[in-house]
């Protein structure tokens, strides 16, 4: 909430603050969190395709109270490729054309063709960060990141491959049982071009 800077986290609830609903939900395939909390409420979907190397999420975010709000919606994951223990190969960047980061990890004998890991999203990103202590910060953890204390996140490049995450940043204004939506897909690919036309 941009107006009173407080936050929650919809998939877990590190501050057992009362939410208003707490769901789970696991079929084959899928899993869904249903999260509300101060007139917020969250669903979010992770889903596994029977084909390809790929993890999809849905999340959509719902205005439940009788009047405007101002918040940011953030999502993170942590792509963990670890293919040499090599980390100079690794390199992280974000790509506007095609609303992803993307991930290479290339260099010599590698056991794996699949070199190239994306992030993509399906709405405009207002702020992204690739690299883990700089948005979780040095001493605080994802119960609490220290990027959420400034505007917007610090939208750099690069990192090493340890250090890799996917934080993404959207701004939204709802209005009154407004709801927003959002897809993601995380998967990976044997070159860049190949990456770039999947993400």
């Amino acid at each position: 909430d941009r107006k009173s800077g407080e936050f929650f986290v919809a998939n877990r609830n590190y501050k057992k603050e009362d939410f208003e609903i707490f769901e789970a939900h696991v079929g084959l395939g899928y899993h869904t969190i249903i999260a509300q909390h101060n007139g917020i409420r969250i669903e979010y979907t992770l889903l596994v395709p029977t084909e390809g190397m790929l993890l999809l999420s849905k999340i959509s975010v719902k205005n439940v109270t009788d009047s405007d709000r101002e918040i940011d919606v953030y999502y993170c994951n942590e792509p963990q490729p670890d293919l040499s223990g090599h980390e100079p190969y690794g390199w992280a960047r974000y790509e506007k054309d095609i609303q992803a980061i993307l991930y290479g990890h290339t260099g010599f004998a590698l056991p794996t063709k699949y070199q190239y890991l994306y992030v993509s999203s399906s709405q405009d990103i207002f702020g992204y960060d690739v690299c883990k202590s700089r948005f979780l910060g040095m001493y605080n953890g994802a119960e609490d990141p220290i990027s959420l204390r400034e505007d917007r996140l610090v939208s750099c490049t690069t990192a090493f491959e340890k250090e890799y995450i996917s934080a993404l940043q959207y701004r939204l204004n709802l209005k009154k049982d407004e709801e927003w939506e959002v897809v993601l897909a995380c998967g990976m690919s044997s070159s860049e071009e190949d990456a770039r036309a999947l993400a």
